[in-house]
Formats: C-alpha cells, sequence, structure tokens
C-alpha cells in the first residue's frame, strides 16, 4: 500500500510540466521520491517560531 501511495503521486508530477510544492520539506519530499520534472518549493511566509 505505501508503494501505491508513493508511486501515484509521483507518476502523476512526472505527467506535469513543473512542480510547485508548497514548503521546502514538500520540495524534498517529492525529489526523494523520484520525481522526474522541476520543483520549486513556495514558503507560505509564516514564521513558525511564532506558534
Amino acid at each position: 500500500m505505501k508503494r501505491f501511495v508513493v508511486a501515484l503521486p509521483t507518476k502523476f508530477a512526472n505527467l506535469c510540466g513543473h512542480i510547485i510544492a508548497p514548503s521546502q520539506s514538500i520540495k524534498k519530499l517529492f525529489e526523494k521520491c523520484g520525481t522526474e520534472k522541476h520543483v520549486d518549493g513556495i514558503t507560505t511566509g509564516f514564521d513558525l517560531e511564532l506558534f
């Protein structure tokens, strides 16, 4: 099941022309899973240390 959960978004991402991740950690996750397309990580602008 875990393999399917990783493979499906990776295959979908590889169909895209460009990937925008909502954070740097998600960007790293896409890259780690084998996404072949360019991934940009866009930070939310919130300082999480305040929370």
